[in-house]
């Protein structure tokens, strides 16, 4: 405890702070613009010193409302919510100004602040990071979580004037007219309907009850707008990968993820979970309109092999009476060019093709 003690005084800039209170305080014409070009580096969560997050707190409030910054001003902000003692009373505001920094590195010292508040967060993070695995957590959770984390401690509050945004919004305003700047789109039209075209940039919130189907909502229009050539980062805290797998295969292919995960899907909707375009550099075996509408069972790990032609399909090799125990013989086992073979006999089988075995083989 006193090694963490010291390591967190070590990343703790007081001077810094203070500089950058007193900036603001000695602006009080707000001529060099002191307050907003801090305001944009740093929010009240960035000091160490609570007594600092306060009075910083109050500056932003009082130039929110368009009234001048100064000692007298901060004082009774503080007084008007009772933490004017809790900081120190006004002696401890008039030393700040004592200091006299130059008011033309405010936005140095803002930047060293803010440095060391992301230094503290990470810490932090790794810190609570290690007694979640320790307690047991899933390993890929806390990964994205400290992720995360990292991410946020990475960004500073964007605190500022409304007017100071209005030369960004008209230009995205033409954008959008122009064409520019367009929404994703959801596999629904209804609910592109209700969103004015789809999912345009910002914070959207699902909301409802457990089992209501957020997850799936979020993995189709995802997949939506992964097919349409956007790029698409899925942070799943709660599944798992096989999960979020099935999830995205039964989006592709149409086919219930839950039957594809249980292994519960029936003969005809195997082809459609099993069947992918080769991936470039290869070719496919056969095309997805000549394969067959049912196969046989799916064999054993022992009993698969490689198909010559494409390593993106296995072959089957099992005795007849096997694959009659297990399930009605294929369609190609019926064929009338390819009678069914009889006891004591193996077949070899490429999924992908529709076409009979070539040969028989007699076993000794």
């Amino acid at each position: 405890m006193a090694d963490e003690a010291r390591n967190t005084r070590l990343l703790v800039d007081t001077q810094a702070e203070r500089a950058v209170l007193a900036a603001a305080l000695l602006d009080a014409g707000n001529d060099a613009r002191v307050v907003p070009r801090v305001a944009a580096i740093l929010s009240p969560a960035d000091f160490h010193d609570p007594r600092h997050a306060t009075l910083w707190e109050c500056v932003l409030s009082i130039h929110r409302r368009g009234d001048h910054v100064d000692v007298v001003t901060v004082a009774a902000e503080l007084r008007a919510r009772d933490r004017l003692n809790a900081i120190g009373g006004p002696q401890y505001i008039g030393s700040l100004t004592d200091e006299i920094p130059t008011l033309a590195h405010c936005e140095a010292h803002a930047r060293i602040v803010l440095d060391l508040a992301r230094h503290r967060r990470a810490v932090e993070a790794y810190r609570a990071a290690t007694s979640r695995l320790l307690n047991g957590a899933p390993l890929e959770s806390v990964q994205a979580e400290v992720g995360m984390l990292l991410r946020g401690a990475q960004s500073a509050s964007p605190v500022g004037r409304v007017a100071d945004d209005l030369d960004d919004l008209l230009d995205a305003m033409w954008a959008a007219r122009e064409g520019q700047r367009a929404p994703v789109t959801t596999p629904w039209a209804a609910v592109n309907g209700v969103l004015g075209g789809g999912l345009w940039p910002g914070m959207h919130v699902l909301v409802g009850g457990t089992g209501s189907g957020k997850t799936q909502w979020a993995v189709q229009a995802s997949v939506a707008a992964a097919r349409a050539g956007i790029p698409v980062l899925y942070l799943a805290l709660e599944l798992s990968r096989r999960d979020m797998a099935a999830r995205v295969v039964g989006a592709l292919s149409g086919a219930p993820w839950s039957q594809i995960l249980r292994g519960t899907l029936s003969d005809a909707e195997i082809p459609r979970v099993v069947a992918r375009p080769a991936r470039p550099g290869r070719s496919r075996c056969t095309p997805s309109a000549a394969r067959p509408t049912a196969t046989a069972p799916r064999p054993s790990r022992r009993a698969r092999g490689r198909c010559a032609r494409s390593s993106s399909c296995w072959t089957t090799s099992s005795s007849a009476r096997a694959v009659t125990a297990r399930s009605p013989a294929p369609p190609w086992a019926a064929s009338p060019t390819s009678p069914a073979p009889s006891r004591g006999t193996s077949t070899r089988r490429c999924w992908c093709s529709p076409a009979p075995p070539a040969r028989t083989t007699q076993s000794s």
